[in-house]
């Protein structure tokens, strides 16, 4: 869900695999989320491909809710021990949107489920609130304060 106004693509994707987890540099590093699936500059149109599409488009200034996807099929990503597969939050994407993503992997041999990693529970996953969040809504009543300031000095002389 984007609660914002403005162009949510701007996250790179990035990709860390095995030993590159550690050393904190990607392993496959993109140009942006539009970009990650294949549909440069926006996903304003709903499109469906085979490997990759946008079932919900997120209209004019990409507000509301958009869906999209993107399947390795053609072009796998290889591990052998660990992958973290992130988008960026960089730059010029200060926002507070809530996202979500579904994995799917195959190997060879069954693992232990209780190797891996706990995922978080649903309140450590909920949607934390970044600084410009805090800014926007700081500036917004400000200008509404000037607003009201320059209707009390227009109306009482």
């Amino acid at each position: 869900y984007l609660p914002f106004i403005n162009w949510p693509g701007e996250g790179d994707d990035m990709i860390f695999i095995d030993e590159d987890v550690e050393k904190g540099v990607p392993t496959l590093y993109g140009t942006g989320t539009e970009d990650y699936v294949n549909q440069a500059y926006g996903q304003s149109k709903k499109h469906c491909a085979p490997y990759h599409g946008t079932i919900k488009p997120g209209g004019f200034n990409f507000f509301g809710q958009i869906s999209y996807y993107r399947y390795h099929i053609e072009d796998p990503v290889y591990f052998n021990k660990k992958i973290i597969v992130t988008i960026e939050h960089g730059h010029d994407n200060h926002r507070g949107d809530d996202w979500s993503s579904t994995a799917y992997w195959y190997q060879l041999e069954p693992h232990d489920p209780t190797l891996f990693p706990k995922l978080l529970d649903r309140n450590g996953r909920k949607p934390r609130k970044h600084v410009a969040h805090f800014f926007r809504k700081s500036l917004c009543l400000m200008f509404l304060a000037i607003i009201i300031i320059a209707l009390v000095i227009w109306i009482i002389p």
